[in-house]
Parts: C-alpha cells; structure tokens; sequence
C-alpha cells in the first residue's frame, strides 16, 4: 500500500526539532512511522541528519515495524536507532517533560507545530 503525505516545504523549513535539545546543543529528533513517516518527512528528516542532529524512528507497531518502513522508504540509515516506543516512561517530571519540547504534527498533508 502506497502511503502518500504532502508538507508545504515553507513549513519543513521552519520546522524545529521534533522532542528535545540535548545538553550539548545537538537535537534529538523522535521521529514516528504509521501517519508520520513519508517521503516529504524522509526529507525533512535528511536536512535534520545533514545538521548534525541525532534521529530515532520509533513505533508502538514495535522495532520489526519501524525497521521495515524505513527500509521501503531507503532512509534506515537517517536513524541513530530505531526502536519501539516505550511502554513505561520514569521521570521526576512526569509527563511534564513534554513542555521542553517542541511537537510536530503531521497529518497527511500538514505539519503543524505546538
């Protein structure tokens, strides 16, 4: 099955990084597959890597799923890991952490920030 999404490139060139700014400058980009992962963010994805910025592909369809996906779209290695997403998230922030992130949504045809 074809899986097709379009992003304005406008919104790819504003487009910040996905999750989190390590402490060393360097982003780490949390990249999802089902509803996410197309060639227009494959893209995106390709300008994140050419930065310097660290991508881990993740999947709650589980690794087998993402690796699979990255392989039909031939951007596997874009990725520092790829990985299913977690069951169990321990932080002293609970999920509060998410504020000192910047989110992108994706939809087929959208890229939104939050």
């Amino acid at each position: 099955m074809a899986l097709r999404c379009r992003i304005s490139p406008g919104r790819m060139r504003s487009a910040g990084s996905v999750l989190m700014r390590g402490c060393v400058g360097m982003a780490w980009v949390f990249v999802d597959v089902d509803g996410t992962l197309c060639p227009d963010v494959v893209q995106w994805c390709e300008a994140k890597f050419a930065a310097g910025d660290r991508l881990v592909l993740w999947s709650a369809r589980g690794r087998e799923h993402a690796v699979r996906r990255a392989r039909e779209l031939g951007c596997e290695a874009l990725f520092f890991t790829i990985v299913g997403k977690p069951s169990t998230l321990i932080d002293d922030k609970g999920w509060s952490w998410i504020r000192y992130c910047e989110t992108i949504t994706t939809g087929w045809g959208t890229m939104r920030h939050s």
